[in-house]
């Protein structure tokens, strides 16, 4: 995928008239009346044939000589002006953490830890041990007590998840605050939606995460079977939680913001729930204070108590 910045030009009526484009709509195939619809983004899509219409596709109209002559970099999925300035300031940023010319406790620490995270040769000799104890807690948890355990245990938070997405971010309409925004998590199939509807996409992302799964699995010793029934039942309590979660379309619907800024407090965002341990859960993440919350999805946080039963937990 080629990406591209269009230059200011003149109004598209201007440069209608300046290029001799009439007000009719161009054939059935030509593109330039959107039938059939062509992504002029994708590489191979453009060739020198074909014809530009501002009204129908401005940003092939303003960069088509760019899409023909630009070249994708080897390593790289897309490419802009964008791209090549990020990878700069990336080159940039990892040359002042190997630079011995930074100094202080906090340049130290970051350091430190960019070289354990490059360091490949010791993640390998260490190989899965660091997480092999995490993932045997959470396979003989077999009780909603075990699993509330592993929710409030604060060695695990970054490690697990616990139903709940946190994050810290500026209000939506006060951007002069800080608010705990608490959402629903990430999803295996990325769309509730496609827990419902099979979808292409949704099927591909299925069979990857399944086939990543049972191998990582593999790797800690878990026969392909055994890992495959945990894959489905992971699956299956996504496809619970998904009616609850909204979908990516409903996410570029323009009353969206609106919906998701659902300021509370701490004790109103505590009373959406009665048995799951929410209350607890941002205690012990140090989330529990007097200033103000934003729960983008109130109905999905009211729905784990459904979830968080003990049936559910064998």
């Amino acid at each position: 995928v080629l990406e591209t910045e269009a230059p200011v030009t003149e109004s598209t009526e201007i440069a209608a008239e300046e290029t001799g484009i009439e007000e009719e709509s161009g054939s059935a195939d030509s593109h330039t009346n959107g039938n059939p619809w062509l992504n002029s983004s994708l590489i191979g899509n453009v060739t020198e044939a074909t014809p530009t219409d501002p009204r129908q596709d401005f940003h092939l109209y303003v960069n088509k000589e760019w899409l023909l002559e630009a070249e994708i970099p080897d390593g790289d999925l897309i490419w802009s002006n964008y791209s090549a300035v990020s990878k700069e300031t990336i080159k940039k940023a990892i040359d002042m953490l190997q630079s011995e010319e930074l100094s202080g406790h906090d340049a130290e620490l970051i350091q430190g830890l960019f070289r354990l995270y490059t360091d490949m040769d010791a993640r390998n000799e260490t190989g899965y041990e660091p997480v092999r104890g995490t993932v045997e807690r959470i396979l003989a948890a077999d009780s909603i007590e075990d699993i509330k355990e592993l929710y409030l245990d604060a060695d695990l938070k970054e490690d697990m998840s616990n139903l709940v997405g946190v994050s810290i971010s500026t209000g939506i309409s006060d951007a002069d605050s800080y608010y705990v925004c608490i959402s629903a998590p990430s999803l295996i199939m990325d769309d509730s939606a496609n827990y419902f509807k099979e979808s292409e996409y949704g099927t591909m992302l299925q069979d990857y995460s399944a086939d990543l799964f049972v191998y990582m699995m593999g790797r800690l010793g878990m026969d392909e079977e055994t890992a495959l029934k945990c894959y489905d039942d992971a699956i299956a309590l996504e496809t619970m939680l998904a009616s609850h979660i909204y979908t990516n379309e409903e996410g570029m619907r323009s009353d969206f913001m609106e919906k998701i800024n659902n300021v509370m407090t701490f004790d109103e965002v505590a009373g959406l729930v009665k048995t799951y341990p929410l209350k607890e859960v941002l205690e012990a993440n140090g989330l529990a204070y007097d200033g103000g919350y934003i729960v983008y999805e109130p109905d999905y946080i009211r729905s784990l108590d459904g979830v968080f039963t003990e049936e559910n937990s064998a």
